[in-house]
């Protein structure tokens, strides 16, 4: 959904019509990225100048207001969550580290592989598995979290260098590629 080509949050509902979901305070544009199984939507919202704040925001089916699940207001502060687990996880990135969300324990941030400049959690199961891409120079490496903080490098496909990840379902497989 866009208005005159901003991105705009919308979830299809359970009878297939794709509804407007509210974007917060004034800003302008914003993406639904992962969707639980009661319907809950998790994404970003930002006025869209260069450097605006992205939040992060949680809308709940039949409500008419939105959660912000993380206010970020400094500018250049940026949330993207990635995606979210069929019982209400979040994973994503903020200002460049991986991390996780629940309503019940917050933000945990996670450590990265060494020498990593950028770190993005990509995916997360129920179990609390995290799927995470670090840039480590110019190779992208993926990891899983394991639910207790230990971090397990994936390794990389026969003749490549980078790994690359998008998502991890309830066994722990994850889906991604080499490069």
């Amino acid at each position: 959904m866009s208005r005159g080509g901003a991105p705009q949050p919308g979830r299809w509902n359970s009878a297939g019509v794709l509804e407007a979901l509210k974007l917060p305070f004034t800003t302008a544009y914003g993406e639904a990225a992962g969707i639980d199984d009661a319907g809950n939507a998790v994404g970003w919202a930002s006025d869209g100048g260069y450097y605006s704040p992205v939040s992060a925001v949680l809308w709940r089916p039949g409500s008419a207001t939105e959660t912000v699940i993380d206010p970020c207001a400094a500018p250049g502060c940026d949330n993207y969550p990635r995606a979210m687990s069929r019982n209400g996880r979040v994973a994503g990135i903020r200002n460049g580290s991986a991390y996780s969300w629940t309503a019940a324990t917050g933000f945990v941030h996670y450590s990265s592989l060494a020498g990593s400049t950028y770190s993005s959690a990509e995916g997360i199961n129920d179990a609390g598995q995290v799927l995470v891409i670090d840039r480590v120079g110019t190779q992208y490496m993926a990891s899983l979290i394991s639910p207790g903080g230990v971090l397990r490098p994936l390794g990389t496909l026969p003749g490549t260098t980078s790994t690359g990840g998008s998502s991890i379902n309830n066994l722990g497989q994850v889906a991604g590629h080499g490069q």
